[in-house]
């Protein structure tokens, strides 16, 4: 979770990375966001990019846009 230093309420925004990447991804667009007053929550799909060290469980052969939905349901 990225939050601007600016105390107060903030939009926050749900980054999903892309294939091949994981929460870590594109941080100088996290850190741009923040910069303009939003807080960025990041997060991995389940199976996404084990090769990435990302901090999910999963097949990545299970994935799918419906599954990727759910994830994000659950965020």
């Amino acid at each position: 979770m990225f939050i601007p230093k600016k105390e107060g309420k903030h939009p926050c925004v749900i980054y999903c990375h892309g294939l091949f990447e994981n929460h870590s991804s594109n941080l100088k667009l996290k850190e741009k966001l923040v910069k303009n007053g939003n807080a960025v929550y990041s997060f991995d799909f389940c199976g996404g990019c084990p090769h990435l060290q990302g901090k999910s469980d999963g097949d990545p052969l299970q994935m799918s846009v419906l599954t990727e939905k759910k994830d994000l349901e659950c965020v």
